[in-house]
């Protein structure tokens, strides 16, 4: 089981990079997904943003509204994740505290775009996708003095 957060499935629907490669590696070692009861709104405006802004072309963006339409994913009430939710507050936006809070309540792991939170203090789950690492960029070797 995974636990999918929005800008995983985003990045899987918007770009064909390094990261949308990653995403979509993970999502086949375990074809049973659940994710949380906001996560088809948040990708829905996600959507919607990119194509207001003209960052994604109209056929990509139909194409991606009903891949979200039709996703089979386990969806899961935020209500009984709201304590831990409460917690990571300092660290994680109510929404992605959830992601994290399920996960953990599951037992499995995170696949998330955002780095930033694949790295929040006291997250107890394991993170797939992206990572501070893979999001640092790289400084070119400097010869000489």
């Amino acid at each position: 089981m995974i636990v999918l957060d929005a800008s995983a499935f985003t990045e899987l629907l918007t770009v064909e990079t390094g990261l949308s490669e990653r995403i979509r590696g993970s999502m086949m070692l375990d074809a049973h997904w659940c994710t949380t009861e906001h996560f088809r709104n948040e990708v829905a405006n996600a959507l919607r943003r990119l194509r207001l802004t003209n960052r994604l072309q109209r056929a990509k963006f139909e194409a991606g509204w009903a891949q979200l339409s039709s996703l089979d994913v386990d969806v899961w009430p935020t209500i009984p994740l709201l304590p831990r939710i409460g917690e990571l507050y300092e660290n994680a936006t109510a929404y992605d505290a959830a992601y994290v809070a399920l996960a953990e309540e599951l037992g499995c792991a995170l696949l998330t775009a955002d780095a930033k939170l694949s790295e929040i203090p006291g997250a107890r789950c394991q993170f797939l996708g992206a990572t501070r690492e893979q999001a640092a960029p790289t400084q070119p070797e400097r010869s000489g003095p």
